[in-house]
């Protein structure tokens, strides 16, 4: 019996020295083997895209407001409806009717029999005074009161000519040829034509032709130009795409929140009168994009000197990171004035090589290489932090570089 349980000890013993020899020898092969990996990068087809977001206007879309203050007296056309150019579709009561162009009327026909009078006048005034039979002063007098009387006359044209434009802008008609997409007040409602004016109605000149606003922000603006490609999707089509091509790019900013973007119009076509104004639209605008290129991930730009440096030491591996006269000398020769360099560790043999690259285009995952690496060379990916590397840097630091 006693035998039986030396050799069930024996063989438990036997069994936990295997398990933790096994997990020594796998901590020790990762702690070689695992402690930086590289990868070669193949080309690929990158597109750099900027989004935006915005909302559909109808093209040639016109706000109709007022000249004068005043109410809200008939209301003639609704939403929807077709207008012509110069059709009545509202009138206002200004509160004082036509009574402003009945007054000035009859002042213009007193003004004009007065001045009828002293033109008669003069005339007999002239005689007499070629005769001697009134004074210089006299006559002068008589000449100065046809001149004022002439005055009045205009002035009260004037105001004639006034209160028939103010009466004729109680008449609100259409501007355009169009649809009336909103209609902005009811009856009895005051109508202002000062600070805030009032709009009274909204008309779109033709509904089959859509604009898109769309606000981009400041730090994509740079990038888009006249001209390119944009994908379009809508709320109410969630499995609809839009296209249309950038057409105007405002040079005006706005302010919001402490943010900076610019306007951008989109031209597209809506024969089929699929959308609406004001609908909101997401935008996908592919402001570059190259097939064939060599490109890699953002994150390699993250390894840390210091780790590769262990690394190198722990390997018996070179260790041969760039200089910045070789970064300047680089820079000489860059393909685009728009690219700009960025380094990367390459694993030449058994030395870790750190090389400027001339970055091009990217989208936010991948960068273009235009230049400083091969597509066969060994970038390195990642370095993992090793038992050595953390002594030593919490010895340095107080702490790891654990991810």
């Amino acid at each position: 019996m006693n035998i039986e349980r030396i050799i069930k000890l024996i063989f438990i013993i036997a069994v936990v020295a295997v398990v933790v020899a096994f997990a020594v020898y796998r901590r020790k092969t990762r702690e070689i083997k695992e402690i930086f990996k590289t990868a070669k990068f193949e080309r690929r087809e990158l597109t750099h895209i900027i989004n935006a977001t915005g909302a559909t206007e109808a093209e040639g879309t016109i706000k109709v407001g007022s000249l004068i203050n005043g109410v809200v007296k008939e209301l003639f056309v609704e939403e929807n409806e077709q207008v012509k150019k110069g059709q009545l579709i509202a009138l206002l009561d200004n509160g004082k009717g036509d009574t402003d162009v009945k007054r000035t009327a009859g002042l213009v026909e007193r003004s004009k029999a007065q001045l009828k009078y002293l033109k008669s006048f003069l005339g007999r005034q002239r005689k007499m005074y070629e005769k001697g039979h009134i004074s210089q002063d006299e006559y002068e007098r008589t000449e100065s009161e046809y001149g004022q009387a002439v005055g009045a006359l205009d002035e009260r044209q004037a105001a004639y000519e006034k209160a028939v434009i103010d009466y004729e802008n109680t008449k609100i008609v259409s501007p355009v040829d169009g649809v009336v997409i909103e209609k902005n007040v009811s009856l009895g409602q005051g109508v202002s034509s000062f600070l805030m004016p009032t709009v009274l109605y909204t008309i779109a000149q033709d509904l089959r032709k859509m604009k898109v606003e769309l606000e981009v922000d400041e730090a994509s603006i740079g990038y888009l130009e006249v001209g390119e490609d944009a994908i379009l999707r809508f709320d109410t089509y969630p499995n609809k795409e839009f296209r249309g091509k950038i057409k105007e790019i405002s040079n005006g900013p706005i302010m919001s929140k402490g943010t900076v973007s610019y306007k951008a119009y989109i031209y597209i076509d809506n024969s089929h009168l699929l959308l609406k104004p004001g609908m909101t639209v997401h935008a996908d605008v592919i402001v570059d994009e190259r097939k064939d290129i060599l490109a890699i991930p953002g994150y390699v730009f993250s390894i840390n000197p210091k780790l590769v440096e262990f690394v190198a030491e722990e390997k018996k591996y070179g260790y041969s990171p760039v200089t910045p006269e070789a970064i300047e000398a680089f820079k000489k020769n860059m393909k685009d004035e728009d690219n700009y360099v960025r380094t990367v560790w390459v694993l030449d043999g058994k030395t870790f090589v750190e090389k400027p690259i001339e970055i091009g285009m990217t989208d936010k995952i991948f960068f273009e290489v235009a230049r400083g690496i091969e597509d066969d060379e060994e970038v390195v990916i990642d370095v993992e932090e090793t038992d050595a590397m953390k002594q030593m840097f919490k010895r340095l630091f107080g702490g790891g570089m654990s991810k």
